[in-house]
Parts: C-alpha cells; structure tokens; sequence
C-alpha cells in the first residue's frame, strides 16, 4: 500500500496492509459505508522466553474508521494471533 492510499484513509500503524490476497477489491464501496480490508501480521518474540513466534491462524476485527466521501468507513483487520509451543508447556 503506498503512501497516498495510506494517507487517506488515515492509517497509522505501518503494520497494516490492503489485505488484496483475500479480497479482488480491498476497498469496497456499498453505497451506504465504506469498508476496507486490511490485514496486520509481522514478526514477533515470545516475551516470555524469546524464541520467535508460530502464526496461530488470525482474528477478524471491525473497528470505525474516519469517514471518506462523507459515509462511514469500516475497517474490516485480520490480526495475526501467535503462539510459542516452548512457553506453552510451563
């Protein structure tokens, strides 16, 4: 996503990515409100014993965004969740 799409749609976590893998039209207008798909997944440690995290599927959010064109715009984010198989086991 480049800096104008970014910009636009007021979009602040560098994290987060048109989610186009899933969706043809990552931004969808239904006539009544906006919604934007995204997607937010990126390397993480396990802060308990700091071994790199497995990606344990995602987790759809819905939040309200600013609006565009005067409609209301929803985000619709797939956040990744994690899970670290050494910490799991204490």
């Amino acid at each position: 996503m480049d800096y104008s799409t970014k910009a636009a749609l007021e979009i602040k976590n560098f994290h987060l990515e048109l989610d186009t893998a899933h969706f043809k039209d990552a931004i969808e207008d239904q006539g009544n409100q906006v919604i934007v798909h995204l997607v937010q997944s990126y390397p993480l440690h396990c802060p308990r014993c700091g071994q790199l995290m497995l990606k344990n599927s995602f987790k759809l959010v819905k939040i309200l965004g600013p609006s565009l064109h005067y409609e209301p715009t929803i985000w619709s984010i797939r956040k990744q969740k994690y899970l670290c198989k050494p910490s799991s086991y204490y």
